[in-house]
């Protein structure tokens, strides 16, 4: 008997503790996760920082350009092509800074997501972390359990052996 319930609580033991060391595992997994979402966020940040400078430095090609059609007219009405060629340019850097803003909002709008995706993982490592906690009381609640046992099985070998004492007395 005694023995059948130690192999039990090593085997209940065990369990445990495997089940603490693969939640442990994907405790670290989506701690690497969340620092991989970290270093894209930096990386995104990164490429948001360049399009703005794009974004600016085709602001001031634009307001060259716009600059240099206006000297054109004012000195010679013939330049009217070359001025219908650079409102072209104007168009296209428009149609361009445009774009570079649209890739802003979506690079805006990936960083959203990514925050939202940290969050999300930062809650399911507080569950994880959780439930490692409420396993390790629960192990802590065996080992009192098996500490009892040990306790009692000496007490009954103390007993049995004072049983065996008196026995050999009487037949004395």
């Amino acid at each position: 008997l005694i023995d059948k319930h130690s192999k039990n609580e090593k085997k209940l033991n065990l369990q445990f503790e495997s089940e603490i060391a693969e939640q442990a595992s994907q405790l670290i997994l989506i701690e690497n996760n969340l620092k991989l979402s970290q270093i894209n966020n930096e990386k995104l940040l990164d490429k948001l920082h360049n399009k703005e400078i794009e974004a600016d430095e085709l602001r001031s090609q634009l307001y060259s350009y716009q600059n240099e059609s206006n000297n054109y007219l004012l000195l010679n009405q013939d330049l009217t092509n070359n001025l219908n060629n650079s409102e072209s340019l104007i168009n296209e850097l428009n149609r361009k800074n445009l774009n570079l803003q649209n890739e802003i909002d979506n690079l805006r709008n990936e960083i959203c997501n990514n925050r939202i995706e940290i969050t999300d993982k930062a809650i399911e490592v507080s569950k994880y972390q959780t439930i490692v906690k409420e396993n390790e009381f629960v192990i802590g609640r065996h080992e009192n359990d098996k500490n009892d046992l040990i306790d009692k099985i000496e007490k009954m070998s103390t007993d049995i052996e004072n049983i065996k004492r008196e026995n050999e007395l009487k037949f004395l």
